[in-house]
């Protein structure tokens, strides 16, 4: 990926802003839905890369089904994607996410995804 490129998809998405939201990408449900997740997976983690090691991305990662995460279970069911970001608004965000590659690739359901502002945790507990 180009700078330009980058600059282009990480445009407003500035660590230090003090805003931060929960994104909320859900999958299509067809049958074909998570071949071109695969398809294009490799893009969509190097667009990311950036914007995780820059701390703009504050958490990520894909959702399961629950039985996807059963003590046993050998195929993992994606569902969808989250992320939390601080940017400087919903509108930087939205630009992201839909030049993410499972945007372009029909893999995120358009109709269904949200931005949310999002409060920070109220506990942290510690880790036994």
């Amino acid at each position: 990926m180009s700078t330009a490129t980058t600059f282009a998809y990480n445009e407003g998405l500035k660590p230090g802003s003090g805003k931060h939201y929960f994104v909320y990408c859900p999958d299509y449900t067809d049958s074909e839905a998570l071949s071109r997740r695969m398809a294009v997976r490799p893009e969509h983690l190097a667009s990311w890369q950036p914007l995780n090691e820059n701390g703009w991305t504050k958490l990520s990662g894909p959702f399961f089904t629950p039985e996807s995460i059963e003590p046993g279970a050998t195929d993992k069911k994606f569902v969808g994607s989250m992320f939390i970001i601080e940017a400087e608004s919903v509108e930087a965000i939205r630009k992201r996410i839909e030049a993410d590659a499972y945007w372009k690739g029909n893999v995120w359901d358009k109709e269904k995804f949200s931005i949310t502002a999002w409060g920070g945790p109220t506990t942290m507990w510690p880790r036994a």
